[in-house]
């Protein structure tokens, strides 16, 4: 956990102004684990608040109190100015990181580092004992510029020196804040790309506030959501970073990015969500304007019967699906990469899209995958998923999620063998593809209901996917988060209306005031484009920057 609160008004013993006027104290953060060494971190506490003033300091047992709530407070703080951030490290600092992701829960003491790095606090990692720093590559992204910060000792046998050594570079820290030689925190002025980001500190803005402040209204610039970015070296060097920890969330936004005008019924192109709704309403001569698919789709289904919604929807999505430009760039990237010298990566690909144009595009490059399929009511394992191996023939029903481990996902990262593809709405029936299910759609209101009423993600998502999805850093690609079904999918992943603390991107083409702002109360920096151009722009920085990772 960790400790951190200010006065404004206290100043550190030591700080006298030379004109004699009161400087605003230093404030400072201690960082910890109650798993690692809690009584180094009570006895530093206890010294610096005896040289600082216990009023600036934030150590969990000392500054919370009864009914306060700790995450609103942690992030009050660390947002609310900068100071010194001091992170703890003991000798079991990092199997205790590795078991919470393992966990898939929140992860207390990396979401405060986050915080300090983007607030621009002086982080201060100080090893306990013989403790070293942790390796950056095990680190995640957000906080992976940890050990690059010079780091302090507080050793059993030294501790005197070592804790006289820290309160020194503490007043240097004060001395140079107050001289105004760090750079200010911006918070006027509208974020810069790299900063817009990172998508915790987004998620401080979009927040409600504390109950503390929430008498006051939030500024004007606040209310507003952010400009869509534009993908630059900066975006693709954050994506590269994060390969191994990243899930692409792949919508039906894909299947119209090759083609201008119209979707036409048998015109080699596939529909996306707009498109098949109004395919489905032109069936039954429904004008009323809704274009909403899950909506329209039950409307049909009522007047029409369920039959027909599956029968029309393989109809306009066919079962020979042709892949379009961004199906073949994701099954070519691991080969991509291997061309270039880079290390092989693979992809864990989640999407509600029901055409098999992903899977033919792997098959195209004979890029192995695995599949993990839910079962829609009806089908023999409704309301389960079913594991498709590659190579082979038989589909193994996950009945028991928390105990199958049979994907090919390996460390306490997740990190895949090969490319795993998870459908959470079914797919069209193609026996040849190892989709013999010819009712297995998630489509209508009634489906979606069924499909998320009543029962907690673990009971239904294997466990080493789900495991996945609640650590990794997420790429959504053709989502429009508007559209309800998403949002619902995510909070019942995550359990919380954002996704976890690790760093998100969305990419849409053209996005309105209404999807920007979803997206940003989710915590995902979202990015304009088409997607044809963002994952050409993808493959052209990892051309032109090869050297540089090799």
């Amino acid at each position: 956990m960790t400790g951190m609160d200010v006065s404004d008004s206290a100043q550190p013993l030591e700080d006298l102004p030379a004109e004699g006027s009161a400087r605003p104290p230093l404030k400072i953060f201690i960082n910890y684990r109650h798993e690692d060494m809690p009584f180094a971190a009570m006895t530093l506490y206890r010294e610096l608040r005896r040289r600082f003033g216990g009023e600036n300091i934030f150590f969990d047992q000392g500054t919370l109190r009864p009914g306060m709530r700790f995450p609103e407070e942690i992030r009050s703080h660390l947002t609310d100015g900068v100071g010194a951030f001091i992170a703890m490290i003991g000798s079991k600092w990092m199997p205790t990181m590795i078991a919470h992701r393992q966990r898939g829960d929140l992860d207390y003491v990396t979401k405060e580092i986050e915080l300090a790095f983007q607030s621009r606090w002086t982080i201060i990692p100080v090893l306990v004992d013989n403790a070293s720093l942790p390796d950056a590559f095990q680190l995640p992204p957000s906080i992976r510029a940890l050990p690059d910060c010079q780091a302090a000792r507080l050793r059993q046998m030294n501790l005197d020196d070592d804790i006289e050594d820290l309160s020194a570079r503490l007043n240097e820290i004060h001395a140079s804040k107050n001289r105004g030689t760090d750079p200010p925190l911006m918070v006027a002025e509208p974020a810069s790309e790299s900063v817009v980001a990172e998508p915790a500190s987004k998620s401080v803005v979009a927040e409600p506030a504390p109950d503390s402040v929430m008498a006051e209204p939030a500024p004007e610039s606040v209310q507003a959501p952010a400009p869509a970015l534009s993908a630059d070296d900066d975006h693709y060097q954050m994506l590269a970073d994060e390969a191994d920890n990243l899930v692409v969330f792949l919508g039906a936004g894909a299947n119209a990015d090759d083609h201008e005008g119209p979707f036409r019924e048998g015109a080699a192109m596939l529909p996306d969500d707009t498109d098949l709704a109004e395919f489905l309403a032109a069936k039954v001569k429904l004008e009323s304007g809704q274009r909403d698919l899950a909506g329209v789709a039950q409307y049909v289904r009522m007047i029409r019967g369920e039959p027909n919604v599956f029968k029309w929807v393989k109809q306009a999505v066919g079962v020979d699906s042709e892949p379009g430009p961004v199906h073949r760039y994701l099954a070519r990237l691991p080969k991509r990469l291997e061309e270039l010298g880079l290390e092989k990566r693979y992809q864990m690909i989640v999407t509600p899209k029901l055409d098999l144009a992903l899977e033919q595009a792997f098959r195209e490059q004979g890029e192995p995958f695995d599949v993990a399929v839910y079962m829609a009511p009806g089908t023999q394992y409704e309301g389960r998923f079913v594991h498709l191996p590659w190579g082979n023939a038989d589909p193994r029903p996950i009945m028991t999620p928390n105990e199958y481990f049979e994907f090919p996902i390996v460390t306490d990262f997740g990190q895949l063998t090969r490319t795993v593809i998870v459908r959470i709405s079914g797919a069209v029936d193609n026996a040849a593809a190892g989709y013999s299910w010819p009712r297995n759609f998630v489509i209508t209101e009634d489906h979606y209901i069924d499909y998320l009423g009543g029962r907690p993600a673990e009971e239904v998502v294997p466990v080493q996917i789900l495991a996945k999805l609640r650590q990794a850093s997420c790429l959504f690609l053709g989502y429009t988060i508007a559209d309800w079904r998403l949002r619902v999918f995510l909070h019942w992943i995550w359990r919380g209306d954002r996704p976890s603390e690790a760093t998100h991107w969305a990419v849409e083409r053209n996005p309105d005031v209404l999807e920007r702002q979803f997206w940003q109360r989710s915590g995902v920096s979202l990015y304009k484009s088409r997607l044809t151009d963002y994952v050409m722009g993808l493959d052209r920085f990892l051309k032109d920057h090869v050297d540089e990772r090799t």
